[in-house]
């Protein structure tokens, strides 16, 4: 669990900083000390650490290694070496994402291994806040429970290699994996994180830049009955069946609020991973876009409010390969049936965390029909999760399905398919090791 919340890596190499370090233990045959670490850093950015393990004993020792920090001890990662007789490791796999503070802070770090410890002080250097122009929404936003907010960071000011790091409540956060907050980077010079919050009560938000000279924002959160109302989808036009999807076509979706006013529509393509946005005003509004040809393609409409309370629907209008052409005339495949479209996965997930795959079923038969819904996992493939959804005839659900992964020692990647009997769709997950 630790590793989501504060490690973004393993095995680099390190600064040149040596420091001194004391052993306090059990053990005569193992020694444990801190060589470098590459501190001071600013806030948000990772601090690394190096180790020297010696095992003097005349036997191999194998042992877990614990890198711990601060000054209510707290595990950021564990893993787990053997060493041979009379002889030393040094390892430089340990580092964890800093948090953003605003002042200068100093905390210790200790590695840990076979009941010895090895301590020192390192310092975390504050950063400064970025204008509120360079961020959106607007710094206090208050949501009902289960409302999703797009927070979003102006890159303008940053090199094209210079990441953002998301704390929620002063944990590190990894998004889900998706090309869509780097396609939106680079089309709109903006980069996006989409957070639920389910819980009452007052939520920070906090995004880092990590660059030259590191710079955060800040949100609170406030997650109340009487919040801000999501906004809705009314109506969308035309039926997926009645869109050419060779040559022009213009699509329409009435949309509205009793929240905060209507502010954006960002329309998503799948195959081009592309965002469109038209603006919208007022409690209601309608809202579309023109373009050619939507082949093979998906469309997902979100609707934004001028607080960034957002609504997702997903696969609005879908089309699989050979689907109707122009408006209903001959088809290359039938197009009566369902289409699957896996549209999120909550990977990376730590071995023996559970893995969650979240996929649209669109109905594009005349009648109302229950699918029986697999997830398969593997490349030696097993079902691992069967669920029945009913759609209705030209209608879409949302589905989630889920399994527990197995905990890996190493870093591991498979596919993953939801089936029906009709279609399906894959995607690659990766589960981190346990290190165990």
């Amino acid at each position: 669990m630790y590793r989501r919340h504060y490690l973004s890596g393993v095995g680099m190499s390190i600064g040149s900083l040596t420091v001194g370090s004391t052993a306090v233990s059990a053990s005569d045959h193992l020694s444990v000390e801190i060589i470098e670490t590459n501190a001071p850093v600013e806030g948000g950015s990772d601090l690394e650490v190096t180790a020297e393990l010696e095992n003097r004993s005349e036997e191999e020792v194998t042992e877990d290694i614990e890198l711990v920090v601060g000054e209510d001890p707290e595990v950021v990662d564990s893993r787990t070496y053997s060493i041979e007789p009379n002889d030393s490791m040094t390892i430089d796999h340990f580092r964890f994402a800093t948090y953003p503070v605003l002042q200068n802070d100093e905390f210790p770090v200790a590695i840990q291994a076979g009941g010895r410890s090895a301590e020192t002080m390192v310092e975390v250097l504050g950063v400064d806040e970025l204008d509120p122009q360079y961020a959106e929404p607007v710094r206090e936003v208050s949501v009902r429970p289960e409302s999703e907010i797009m927070f979003e960071v102006d890159t303008s000011m940053l090199e094209e290699t210079d990441q953002i790091r998301w704390f929620v409540d002063g944990e590190h956060t990894l998004g889900p994996q998706s090309d869509r907050p780097s396609a939106y980077r680079n089309q709109t010079g903006w980069e996006f994180r989409i957070l639920t919050f389910d819980s009452i009560g007052t939520h920070e938000v906090v995004a880092v830049a990590d660059a030259t000279e590191n710079l955060r924002t800040s949100w609170e959160v406030t997650v109340a009955p009487d919040g801000n109302v999501s906004p809705s989808l009314d109506a969308a036009r035309p039926a997926t069946t009645e869109v050419p999807v060779e040559g022009d076509y213009e699509l329409e979706v009435d949309v509205s609020t009793s929240g905060a006013e209507l502010d954006r529509v960002i329309w998503w393509h799948h195959v081009a991973v592309s965002a469109t946005t038209t603006d919208v005003s007022g409690t209601t509004d309608t809202a579309s876009i023109e373009g050619g040809g939507l082949r093979d393609d998906s469309v997902d409409v979100w609707i934004l409010d001028e607080d960034n309370v957002l609504t997702t629907e997903m696969a609005v209008w879908a089309f699989d390969e050979g689907a109707t052409l122009d408006n209903g005339d001959e088809s290359e495949t039938d197009a009566d049936g369902d289409s699957v479209t896996i549209i999120e996965s909550n990977d990376p997930v730590t071995g023996g965390e559970t893995l969650e795959v979240t996929a649209t079923l669109e109905n594009t038969s005349d009648e109302t029909t229950t699918l029986d819904v697999e997830l398969v996992v593997g490349e030696d493939p097993e079902v691992v999760e069967t669920r029945s959804v009913t759609v209705a005839s030209g209608s879409t659900e949302q589905v989630t399905l889920e399994f527990e992964t197995y905990p890996v020692e190493q870093d591991d990647s498979f596919p993953v398919r939801v089936e029906t009997a009709e279609s399906a769709d894959e995607r690659e997950v990766t589960v981190y090791g346990t290190g165990e």
